[in-house]
């Protein structure tokens, strides 16, 4: 969870990580294994503050993660309905979905249409939301129970 230092991420994820530099004072807590691709980036106070997970799993027949897998992540971090909600357009990104926690807590960003060097086929970042954030929805809910 956003918030844990390299301790309780091995606790969580396991001793087989590496932990890669990746500059300004920034480190990635990173996880490749048949079962679990993940990177957490820590902050300069070796605390994590997002967790990117990498799935091998194909997009489904409308070209989108398929539901169930998605679910498996987010329902780690809450429980009950994601929302869909509108994509910020700046600063300019790459992300093809957001979702939003019902709770309002966290907030996912989706990438499926870029290219991926490693092969995956796409990826969530997932961020812990702190204060009121006022995202908005557009319809779509994921149930993930």
């Amino acid at each position: 969870m956003p918030g844990e230092n390299i301790e309780q991420l091995a606790k969580r994820f396991g001793k087989n990580y590496t932990i890669k530099a990746m500059g300004g004072g920034l480190v990635a807590f990173h996880i490749r294994s048949e079962k679990l691709n993940v990177d957490v980036l820590l902050n300069s106070q070796q605390v994590s503050e997002h967790e990117i997970y990498y799935s091998r799993v194909s997009l489904d027949g409308n070209g989108l993660p398929p539901h169930d897998a998605l679910c498996k992540i987010l329902k780690t971090y809450a429980l009950g309905r994601w929302m869909e909600v509108d994509v910020p357009q700046l600063p300019r990104t790459h992300i093809d979905c957001s979702l939003r926690s019902e709770k309002s807590d966290y907030l996912a960003a989706l990438y499926y249409s870029m290219h991926n060097v490693e092969g995956f086929k796409w990826i969530v970042l997932i961020q812990k939301v702190e204060g009121n954030r006022n995202y908005k929805a557009n319809g779509k809910v994921y149930g993930c129970s």
